[in-house]
C-alpha cells in the first residue's frame, strides 16, 4: 500500500513502530560515527508521514473542488470524447459500491445519431436537457438489474423494496464526478418516457433504464446555484 493510499490511522501505526525500531537500534551502537547515521534515518524517516498527510489533505481539497465544481451541462462542443476519457468514467463506475457487491447497474453507450434522436422523443415536454440528448456527442443510458440489491434468496429485505435505485444513483455519482474532473459535462436526465427509452435501447426484461446521461465537452459552464447550509439539514442525535 503506497503511502498515498494509506489510511491515517495506518500510517500512524507504521511511522511508530519504525520510530521505536529506529530508536532500539540507536542505543545498541557504541560508535558515536553509527549513532550519528542512525540519527540522520530517524530524521529522514518521521519526515514521510508527514508529507503523507500533506498529499492526502491536498487530494481531500481536490475531490471537494470536484464535488463543488460539478454542474448540470446542457451545451456541449462538437468535439468528441476519447476512448481513454470513455473507460476511466467506466472504470469510476466499475468502484461503485454496491448492496452487499451485487453490482447491479448496466451502462449503454450511445454514440449512433439516429438512436439520440429516438431518445430525444421520450423525454418529457419542458425538460431543460431536451436538446442536450442530439447535441451531446454521447448519451450514457444507465440501467439496473432488478430482484439483485436489497434481496437475499430472493426475498425482499428492506422496507423500501428493489434497491438498484439507490445503488444507481451511488454509481451515477461516481461517473459525473470523474467525468468533471476530465473536464467533462453531464447533465442526469430523469424526466422521460422510461419504457419507450427502454425499448429504444433493447433493454432485456429484468432491467430497467433509470437515467439518461449526455455527456461531452462543456460549450459553456453555469454559476453555481444557492446551496443549503449544513446547519440547516444536519440534526444531532435525533430529527
Amino acid at each position: 500500500m503506497g503511502l498515498e493510499r494509506a489510511s491515517c490511522t495506518d500510517l500512524c501505526h507504521r511511522w511508530v513502530t519504525k520510530f521505536l525500531f529506529i530508536l532500539r537500534e540507536y542505543e545498541k551502537m557504541k560508535s558515536p560515527a553509527r549513532q550519528a547515521t542512525w540519527v540522520f534515518r530517524l530524521i529522514i524517516e518521521t519526515q514521510l508521514p508527514a508529507k503523507a498527510f500533506k498529499t492526502r489533505r491536498n487530494e481531500l481539497a481536490e475531490l471537494m473542488d470536484v464535488i463543488k465544481g460539478r454542474r448540470s451541462i446542457r451545451r456541449y462542443q462538437e468535439q468528441d470524447v476519447s476512448d481513454e476519457m470513455l473507460n476511466q468514467l467506466y472504470e469510476a463506475v466499475m468502484w461503485t459500491p454496491s448492496w452487499a457487491n451485487t453490482q447491479c447497474w448496466e451502462l449503454i453507450v450511445v454514440k449512433d445519431q439516429e438512436t439520440k434522436e429516438k431518445l430525444q422523443e421520450t423525454i418529457s415536454k419542458g425538460n431543460p436537457a431536451t436538446k442536450a440528448m442530439v447535441n451531446a456527442p454521447v448519451v450514457l443510458a444507465l440501467c439496473g438489474r432488478l430482484e439483485r440489491a436489497g434481496y437475499y434468496y430472493g426475498q425482499v429485505t428492506t422496507k423500501f423494496g428493489d434497491w438498484f435505485m439507490f445503488d444507481l444513483g451511488l454509481a451515477t455519482q461516481n461517473l459525473c464526478l470523474a467525468a468533471c474532473n476530465l473536464g467533462l459535462g453531464t447533465v442526469i436526465v430523469g424526466l422521460f418516457d422510461h419504457n419507450r427509452a427502454k425499448e429504444v435501447l433493447a433493454i432485456p426484461p429484468g432491467y430497467e433504464v433509470v437515467v439518461l446521461i449526455p455527456l461531452g465537452h462543456p460549450a459553456r459552464e453555469p454559476g453555481a446555484p444557492k446551496r443549503r447550509e449544513a446547519d440547516e439539514f444536519v440534526h444531532f442525535n435525533k430529527f
